[in-house]
Order: structure tokens, then sequence, then C-alpha cells
């Protein structure tokens, strides 16, 4: 036993029953007045009174048969029978008689689930209104379903109708792209073909206006073989190459009854003129036309098997002289009673034939313009005019410069002799 002030406040029996302010616990737990619990009371089964008043407390039970929740806290709580009259509730409230939430103090909002047969709030039944809202909502949740299924279709239809319009907008931006370069390309063509006909129709003008012209384009395709031109009552024909840097132009010309002239040059095909009067034709290479008279090469076929090539005019007596070569070293035959034959070899002449007489002339030369060692070469002869001994009574004798004497020399590869 426990006692304060001399009043005894707890007992404990010897069976274990606890009394607070009983001095005869007939319970394991006895409480004569009020008992304050701060925290949460938890009871395994029932809990057996007339009135329950939970202020400011959880419970969690079942209570038989009322009871009063006034600005308290249910949760979980069962109500077995009879009526509840509650404040502040959450959680799940069951109860088999009736709810009264007490007027406007009473606040169920965090309820989660309300089992009772009548329910009422404010003396407003509750019951009935949520029936009739739980028909109106679900007639409405019907309607929106059907509505979404219909808009989900609508909105299916309208995704398709996009992408169905996506792709045909793809192909025809493919197939207008494809139809502008097809232009483009026609256009070019068009360009090219009217180019080249202009250029065919210049060239057309050109030739009609032209007489006695054959134009042949000039190409790897270009041809006139197997062809033959005839040039009636022509007596000059104008054969005109134009190189364009593309290659070089090669003409063949194995007939021609007449002349082919190029500037002031031509070519004379000249019928029965061969010099030897065998009635051969020549062909006159005439340079230039303004050159003095008989400046140009006749090739001259005469019998039996000659071939000539000799300077222009009367065979044997031309005006002119033929050179084979250049300024300094050439071939040279002149024409005419005097004629001679010159051979130059850088200035040095050897004359045959001169003034119309067979001898040589050779070049005078000082001893010091022989050659010596070891270009010296047995055979050659030359004329000088300083040799150191005379001719006379002196033939065979090695000589050397800085006389006075004019000397027939001989060399017989090592020495210059008198011979």
């Amino acid at each position: 036993m426990i006692h304060a002030n001399g009043v005894e406040v707890i007992r404990v029996t010897n069976v274990g029953r606890v009394g607070v302010f009983s001095t005869t616990p007939n319970s394991n737990v006895v409480i004569v007045g009020n008992a304050w619990i701060t925290t949460n009371l938890t009871v395994s089964t029932n809990i057996t009174t007339a009135t329950f008043n939970a202020t400011t407390a959880n419970l969690t039970t079942t209570i038989t048969p009322t009871l009063n929740a006034i600005n308290a806290n249910i949760t979980t709580a069962t109500i077995a029978t009879g009526n509840v009259t509650v404040g502040n509730v959450s959680g799940n409230l069951f109860v088999g008689g009736s709810i009264t939430t007490g007027g406007s103090n009473g606040d169920i909002s965090n309820v989660n689930t309300i089992y009772a047969s009548t329910f009422s709030s404010g003396g407003v039944n509750v019951t009935a209104q949520a029936a009739a809202a739980y028909g109106q909502a679900n007639s409405a949740g019907l309607t929106a379903e059907l509505a979404l299924d219909q808009a989900n279709d609508v909105y299916a239809q309208a995704n398709t109708a996009r992408n169905t319009g996506n792709n045909a907008y793809a192909q025809a931006n493919a197939g207008y792209a494809q139809a502008n370069s097809a232009y483009g390309q026609a256009n070019d063509a068009y360009g090219q073909a009217n180019s080249a006909y202009g250029q065919a129709n210049s060239a057309y003008t050109a030739a009609n206006n032209a007489a006695n012209t054959v134009r042949v384009s000039q190409n790897s395709g270009s041809t006139l073989s197997a062809k033959q031109l005839n040039f009636v009552n022509t007596a000059n024909v104008t054969i005109t190459v134009t190189d364009s840097g593309d290659g070089n132009a090669n003409i063949a010309i194995l007939t021609l009854p007449g002349n082919v002239n190029s500037g002031n040059s031509a070519i004379n095909f000249v019928p029965n003129s061969s010099g030897d009067g065998a009635g051969y034709s020549t062909i006159e290479l005439r340079p230039d036309s303004y050159a003095s008279l008989d400046q140009y090469i006749i090739i001259d076929p005469t019998a039996p098997s000659h071939i000539h090539i000799r300077a222009g005019g009367q065979q044997d007596n031309s005006n002119a002289s033929l050179f084979l070569g250049g300024e300094n070293s050439y071939f040279r035959v002149t024409g005419g009673a005097n004629a001679d034959v010159t051979i130059s070899a850088n200035s040095h002449q050897f004359v045959y034939g001169e003034f119309g007489y067979g001898v040589m002339r050779f070049p005078l030369r000082l001893y010091a313009e022989l050659p010596q060692n070891p270009v010296i070469i047995a055979g050659q002869r030359a004329f000088v005019t300083d040799s150191n001994l005379a001719a006379s009574g002196n033939f065979g004798a090695v000589i050397s410069g800085g006389g006075s004497n004019s000397v027939p020399v001989w060399s017989d590869g090592t020495n210059w002799r008198i011979g």
C-alpha cells in the first residue's frame, strides 16, 4: 500500500490486483476517480462503461455501448452497439448505430473510412446525400470515362492523320526537289544545245558564203577518207588549216591539178616541166612570192631514175644559188656559165670549179691556224702562207711557221710536210 498525507492511494492485493483510490479492487486495475493519460491508452479487448470521455486522447479499442469523444482523436475505433457522438476523428470509425458529429464542433475530415447505418452532421442526414452524390458521381464517372474513350479515339485518329500528312509533305517536298533538279539539268542542256546550234549556224553561214570551201571540224572523228573533191574549172585551191592548240593537223594531198597558196607562199604543181625534157611534172616550193627571181626550189625527176633538188629557173642556169646549211657552214651550188660548188666550214671555203674551171681552191692559212697534236689527222691537206721552208727542193720536209713561203702541205698524223 502507498499512502499520501495519511490517505491510502494505491493498494496491490495478494492476487496481484491494483487499486487506485480503491481498497477492494475486483479487477486487475481499478481506478476510482479520473485517470489522465497524456499519450496512448491501448486496450486489447473491451472497455465497458456507461460513458467514456476521451479528451485529447487516442483510442484504439471496441467500446460498448456509448462513446463520447469530445475534442478527442479516435484512431481505428470500433463501436459495437449504440450511438456515438464525436469531436475530432481520424483513421477508421466503425459504429453499429448512428454517428452524430455534435454540430459544428465535430471534425471528421481525417477519417479514412466510416462504417455506420446513419450519419448525421449538424442535423443533416449525410448518408442519403452521400448515397445520392455517389450515384451522381458514379454516373458522371461513367459519362466521363466514355467521353475520355471518345476523346482518346479522336486523338488517335488526329495523330494518324497528322503522321499521314507529314509523310505526304515529305514525299511532296522530295518530289519538288527532284523536279527542280531535273528542271536545272534540262535548262543547262537547253543552253548547251542552243550554243551548239548557234555555232553550227555560224559555221553553216560561213560555209555558204565561202565559194569552193570544204570545212571539217577539228576532232578525233573528223575524216574525209575515201572521199573525192573535184574542182571543175578551178585554177587555184586554197587550203587553210587552223590549229586551236589541241594538236597538229596533217594534210596529205595525193592529186591536185593546181596550186596550193597560203599567204605569200605557194606550192605549184607544174606538168611537163622536168629539166631533161622527159615530160615529167615538177613541184615548185615558193616560200615568198615577193622574193627575187628564181629564189625558189624545184623538185625535178629526170631520167633515168634521178631526182634533183635545184634552185628555181632554168636547169643549170639559175640566177639563184642553192644553199644547203646556214650562213657560215653550208654546201652551195651556183648556176650559169661560171657555176661552181663551194663547201664552207665555219667560213673556211673550199671552192671547186671556180669561174668554170675544174680546179679546187683551198683557203689560205697561217701555220698556227693548222690543227696540231692531238687533233691532227693523217691525210689532211692545206695551203700555208708563212712556211719556214720554200717548196722547191723540200718535198716531204717538215715545216713550221714564221717564214714567208706559200706552200701546199699535208699531214702524216704528227707533222705538216711540204707536198
